[in-house]
């Protein structure tokens, strides 16, 4: 469909988040009759902002479904009930390469996504690039669109497994996979069902386009490319000149070689990396507070095994009263607490698995506690420690049981601890 027909239909946006907001401004710009759904009810003011730009509110979603040509579902949304109106279903990234005209960047991965998003934007704009930045990472995409201008070098997105597996048109010019692990499996079928969605990202990509995939999934990755183009693979052997800066950031170690990689692919000069550049990621391991040398430090964004791994990685395990919890999203975790024995302070489970969280911690013999919350949890923590200890909120689960994501869960975490 073209654009001109597209803006000619009533279009119908399914969650009223930060990417609908944007969505429906977008839009409206544009005088396209607009209906909105959120299963949630919407606030005062965002019904009195929807109202003053023109949108309609649907209360029903059946009535939604009926009056909306296309819809434009939010990524958190599971489609799989719905098969009956594929057809009436738009991805917002096929929308917003539909108007987005210049060249995209795309990052996705189960770890990393954030934080090499912001790396390489920030290289990006130190070469002297225009850059604009969004998606997954907090931006609505399609606040974007309008920004772009004829100096505009590069939009970097990043994208997650929701965002991609309904596309059928958005092919960026660079993608970039940061790497792979399992998760989200309340949403994917199967581990393979999340990495197919993932693949569409290199799916379409042909010509002089260019695909950074780590160096253990080459192989696999390029089965399911469709077209020819450039590939290059990302292992910790590559670009030794900057090992001896990033040895003393082990947390980030994998990220700088994908950025280097990645600009290096580019043809765009890798010397900005090379001088001291700390990449400060809010809820990645971002240090709160000290109280009677007690630190704390809020790693929110950890929702997987694999992300809180890595952040323990950063401390003496011997010193660490971990603030467990969260949702599995059907992973697994009794391996990961069971490799917790013997190697760590203490463990505060907190949340609606604590309970089960609880019962691995006692079967591997794991000096624990368990919190309803995380209020309590940080509280529980605190008691539990002596100086030169670290509180360290890694949930290694979603936030959806206490909270709206990992952002509010870390917001919290941090006023907490400014309150102890």
């Amino acid at each position: 469909m073209d654009i001109q027909t597209l803006l000619t239909k009533k279009i119908g946006v399914w969650g009223y988040g930060i990417g609908g907001k944007a969505l429906v401004a977008f839009l409206r710009a544009r005088e396209v009759h607009v209906l909105v759904y959120d299963k949630r009810e919407l606030t005062v003011s965002e019904k009195h902002e929807l109202q003053k730009i023109g949108g309609l509110l649907c209360v029903q979603l059946e009535e939604f479904f009926v009056q909306s040509d296309i819809v434009i579902p939010s990524a958190g949304i599971d489609l799989g009930a719905y098969k009956n109106i594929f057809y009436k279903f738009l991805s917002e990234l096929d929308f917003f390469a539909l108007f987005f005209k210049k060249p995209i960047i795309a990052i996705t991965g189960t770890l990393g996504k954030t934080t090499v998003t912001t790396m390489l934007s920030k290289m990006l704009e130190r070469a002297g690039k225009q850059v604009l930045v969004g998606g997954n990472i907090g931006i609505g995409l399609c606040s974007l669109i309008d920004h772009q201008q004829e100096e505009t070098d590069y939009a970097v997105l990043e994208v997650s497994s929701f965002q991609l597996e309904r596309c059928r048109v958005f092919t960026p010019t660079v993608a970039v996979w940061t790497n792979f692990f399992a998760n989200h499996l309340d949403r994917h079928a199967s581990v393979q069902e999340y990495f197919e969605a993932k693949t569409q990202i290199v799916k379409r990509q042909s010509g002089d386009m260019i695909s950074v995939v780590p160096a253990n999934l080459l192989e696999k990755i390029k089965r399911n490319a469709l077209y020819n183009h450039t590939w290059v693979s990302v292992s910790s052997e590559i670009l030794p000149e900057f090992n001896v800066f990033i040895a003393h950031q082990p947390g980030i170690r994998a990220n700088w070689h994908v950025v280097a990689q990645t600009l290096f692919a580019m043809g765009i000069s890798t010397e900005a990396l090379k001088k001291e550049f700390l990449c400060a990621i809010e809820h990645r391991i971002e240090f709160v507070r000290e109280l009677n040398q007690v630190r704390f430090y809020n790693d929110s964004k950890s929702t997987v095994i694999e992300a809180t791994r890595a952040a323990l990685e950063r401390f003496d395990a011997q010193k660490i009263i971990l603030l467990l919890g969260g949702l599995s999203k059907g992973v697994d975790r009794e391996p990961f607490v069971r490799d917790l024995a013997g190697c760590i302070k203490y463990v505060i489970c907190f949340g609606k698995e604590a309970v089960m969280l609880s019962g691995w911690c006692d079967k591997y013999a794991i000096c624990h506690k368990s919190a309803p919350d995380l209020a309590q949890a940080v509280k529980m923590g605190y008691t539990c420690s002596t100086a030169g200890d670290i509180v360290l909120l890694s949930p290694a689960g979603s936030s959806f049981d206490l909270f709206a994501n990992y952002q509010e869960r870390g917001a919290v975490f941090k006023r907490l601890v400014s309150e102890l």
